[in-house]
């Protein structure tokens, strides 16, 4: 049995083991299966600076008063850039790294100019090869990978996060929302009255999905 044989077969039984994983609540949350391949790589700072300027010039090419602008009261910087996957397909001498980052920002998307139309996104980039540049995943018509669905495909509120935090293949996501049942969830129209703190895991191949939900604040009523 070749060396190459042998890391194929090891990697196969590491998949194998992390699929069959449940995740219950945080503490059993598993390393992202796309990252199983390699030691972990140290984040690449001046790649962040690059893909912040990506999505800059893509934000403020289709919305308005985002999160880019100089008088933003909260801004993106390369701490809202998240390296969230990479792979070398299998072979450990292969150092052309596919990578997978996911990028936090605001704005408003199209210049509505509503106060409500003020939306968060996460923007996903992927570079295949060190050969290719980093692409922004705008999904070309396909609603399970667009830029604008990483938050409502939670059923978090896109419009009301104020946080999102990401380590060790998990992201910390602090959001209003209301009650769930449709009754007194609110405390205006614009306004859910309960904030919570979202505990996300997954990855960027095969999706994300809460596994934890805690009530942080709730808004009373007047």
């Amino acid at each position: 049995m070749n060396n190459f044989y042998k890391t194929f077969v090891l990697a196969t039984i590491a998949i194998t083991l992390s699929a069959c994983a449940t995740d219950r609540n945080l503490s059993n949350v598993k390393t992202p299966t796309n990252q199983v391949y390699q030691p972990a790589i140290a984040v690449n700072t001046s790649e962040r600076e690059e893909i912040l300027g990506i999505v800059q010039n893509f934000a403020t090419s289709v919305a308005c008063s985002t999160s880019f602008d100089d008088d933003a009261i909260t801004k993106t910087t390369v701490n809202d850039v998240f390296l969230v996957g990479t792979s070398n397909l299998g072979n450990p001498e292969n150092k052309s790294f596919n990578s997978d980052y996911l990028v936090y920002w605001s704005g408003d998307m199209g210049c509505s100019g509503g106060v409500v139309d003020n939306t968060s996104f996460m923007t996903s980039l992927t570079k295949i090869s060190n050969t290719r540049p980093f692409l922004i995943e705008t999904g070309f018509g396909r609603d399970d990978i667009r830029h604008d669905r990483f938050f409502s495909d939670l059923d978090i509120y896109p419009n009301f996060v104020s946080e999102v935090d990401y380590k060790d293949g998990v992201f910390s996501i602090i959001s209003s929302h209301d009650n769930g049942d449709g009754t007194n969830g609110w405390i205006s129209n614009n306004s859910p009255r309960y904030e919570y703190l979202y505990t996300v895991a997954g990855d960027a191949s095969e999706g994300w999905r809460i596994v934890d939900k805690k009530l942080l604040s709730e808004h009373k009523l007047q």
